[in-house]
């Protein structure tokens, strides 16, 4: 097991689902999070079917936590880890943050973070920029300072979900509608914001390097997205704003087999940096 080394990360919690047996992953993934555990932090895994046993006994000698039942999907898992949580009687003042397994968490972003929880009013959200990768390739998206997802009536996902910190306090009584397959995440927040105001801190640094290779990325995913999104604006009473013609452009060439990944290596060549391995 690894042993702490300092308590600079005793407040925060990572929520990572196993959305299917991945064990390279799991394994790869706490490789690169040693240090959150190593200050003190804690990584908490939500899985479907049970790793296999050297994978589980990985997680066990890290210090990590592991919760195996059925669930309804990624929301569902979120759910679960989120009534975990609330066993385990965290502090309001806590941070949580969602993260995929290829996702991986900033230290510089964690550390500058953990400053604002110190304070008398510290942020429901905490959060900064995006590194996304793909296919050997990344690119820098900066956030929004005044984030669409948090108010108003014309409502964008213009922030970063993963990787950001989000206030135990604030988000302790709300779960995630499992009727959504892909946008929940957004669900969520604009119910919550809609609820109660809400109060959020940028930092313009990056928040985590964020795998585009997932299931969201599909080009299956902007059918479901589109349906998922017109629920969310009837029954939310929002628009819901997006890049439309880049949008159904993605879905049009998503029908013709083959086209979507050409066409995505292309631009990913073409418009972002290469990965130097270090």
């Amino acid at each position: 097991m690894i042993t702490a080394k300092s308590t600079l990360f005793s407040h925060l919690w990572l929520i990572v689902p196993i959305l299917d047996v991945q064990d390279s992953l799991v394994r790869n993934f706490l490789v690169r999070h040693q240090w959150v555990i190593q200050h003190g932090g804690h990584i908490l895994f939500k899985a479907v079917a049970k790793p296999d046993t050297n994978c589980e006994e990985l997680i066990n000698q890290s210090g990590a936590t592991l919760i195996q039942q059925p669930d309804e999907g990624l929301c569902g898992a979120w759910n679960q880890a989120m009534d975990y949580l609330c066993r385990a009687q965290l502090s309001d003042r806590d941070y949580v943050a969602f993260l995929g397994l290829d996702d991986e968490m900033s230290y510089k972003f964690c550390r500058a973070a953990s400053g604002f929880r110190r304070g008398k009013d510290s942020p429901d959200f905490i959060y900064g920029d995006a590194r996304i990768v793909f296919n050997g390739f990344y690119k820098d998206c900066v956030s929004s300072d005044e984030p669409a997802l948090f108010c108003g009536r014309e409502r964008a996902f213009d922030i970063f979900h993963p990787g950001m910190m989000n206030r135990w306090g604030a988000i302790r009584d709300h779960r995630f509608d499992t009727r959504y397959r892909l946008a929940g995440d957004f669900d969520f927040y604009i119910g919550l914001s809609q609820r109660h105001t809400v109060k959020y801190r940028y930092l313009p640094i990056i928040q985590a390097t964020i795998g585009a290779e997932g299931v969201s990325n599909r080009p299956s995913a902007k059918g479901i997205y589109r349906k998922e999104w017109s629920r969310i604006a009837t029954e939310r009473k929002v628009i819901i704003r997006r890049a439309r013609l880049r949008f159904n452009f993605l879905r049009l060439i998503g029908t013709v087999p083959g086209l979507t990944s050409l066409m995505r290596k292309a631009y990913w060549a073409l418009s972002a940096q290469k990965i130097v391995p270090q």
